[in-house]
């Protein structure tokens, strides 16, 4: 029996997932819902996550890129206007 636990994957509730994110365990079981996020449904109101289902998530929410806020443009359409363009 040892040796089967081993090889089992370990299994967290909503509500671990929600805590080991820092979020809403709401946020969690709509994600897995909507089919956002990989997840086991283990009867008609329980949710489940696996180690690599959760290794997942976290490859799903990390950006491939670094974010980078998009430049403001201060009165460009006032330019524009002044210009004789619309």
């Amino acid at each position: 029996m040892d040796e089967v636990s081993r090889r089992l994957p370990a299994i967290y509730t909503t509500e671990q997932v929600a805590a080991l994110f820092k979020i809403d365990p709401r946020t969690v079981r709509d994600n897995a819902r909507r089919n956002i996020w990989p997840h086991m449904v283990m009867g008609p109101r329980s949710i489940r996550f696996t180690t690599d289902q959760i290794q997942e998530i976290i490859k799903i929410a990390t950006p491939s890129r670094p974010y980078a806020k998009p430049e403001r443009r201060i009165g460009t359409l006032a330019n524009r206007r002044r210009a004789g363009g619309q």
